[in-house]
């Protein structure tokens, strides 16, 4: 039992001394009492007691505690029953009662408990603080808001604004890698030309591409082509280039992919 909380409950047994069995439907009859740290006996606030209707425990009967009855290190509970032959004991007779650390718990509709750290420390007070707020090495959230992780399909999408402490570093990263052109060969390509079904940026000039290094996938289809790089001698005006290239050791095959750097 919690000290100093309502709604708590206190039991008394009847017996009946003529019978020798549990008394039951003495309910209108029976008075409980407490003594608290072992002070003075008062009867109860609740004079109604419930019984307990049950195969197993009866002649049990039940009352409601206030919170002022229960504000005791240690509670005697006892009862006394105005029916003749009956005899009230207290169930237990000591009760042992315990600080209360919550005055309120509320439950959510998953069965967890929702609750707020006022402070992280051995002393003194402050604002009250969600789990995010203890720090992501505790429990990291998932949204948009500061403190939070944005996650889509499982993935979690994060920006980098620094390199080494340096924000035009990460910057000029950016730049470079969205200039890196993606593409699928098509058609039947050659060792030195290499007609193309998607890429991205498009092109939009003759020659746009020349100078600039082809690198196939490490996953492409052709396993002979396989992170090997040629240079780009020439590109037609189309938004899907045939590429020109130095000879390279394999043909490749339509939907071989590659990057262009």
């Amino acid at each position: 039992m919690f000290k100093n909380v309502a709604s708590q409950k206190f039991y008394v047994y009847a017996y009946d001394t003529a019978t020798n069995a549990p008394k039951t439907g003495d309910s209108g009859n029976i008075t409980a009492y407490i003594a608290k740290d072992f002070g003075s006996v008062t009867a109860l606030t609740d004079t109604g007691a419930s019984e307990i209707d049950n195969t197993n425990a009866k002649g049990f009967y039940v009352f409601d505690a206030t919170q002022a009855e229960t504000n005791a290190d240690v509670i005697l509970v006892s009862g006394k029953s105005s029916t003749s032959g009956v005899v009230v004991l207290g169930a237990p007779a000591c009760v042992f009662t315990f600080p209360n650390k919550f005055t309120t718990l509320v439950i959510d509709s998953a069965g967890l408990a929702d609750a707020n750290m006022v402070k992280m420390g051995p002393t003194g007070s402050g604002a009250a603080q969600t789990a995010r707020d203890v720090g992501a090495s505790v429990l990291v959230s998932r949204g948009t808001s500061t403190g939070q992780i944005s996650v889509t399909s499982g993935i979690v999408l994060a920006s980098m604004t620094h390199i080494n402490g340096d924000a035009t570093a990460a910057s000029n990263l950016g730049k470079t890698t969205r200039a890196i052109v993606r593409c699928t060969a098509s058609g039947t390509p050659s060792t030195t030309s290499i007609p193309t079904s998607a890429c991205n940026p498009a092109g939009a000039a003759a020659d746009q591409f020349k100078g600039r290094i082809i690198t196939f996938d490490a996953d492409t289809l052709t396993t002979a082509l396989r992170g090997q790089s040629t240079d780009i001698t020439a590109s037609t005006n189309s938004s899907t280039p045939t590429f020109t290239v130095t000879a390279l050791t394999t043909p490749p095959v339509s939907t071989d992919t590659f990057s262009i750097t």
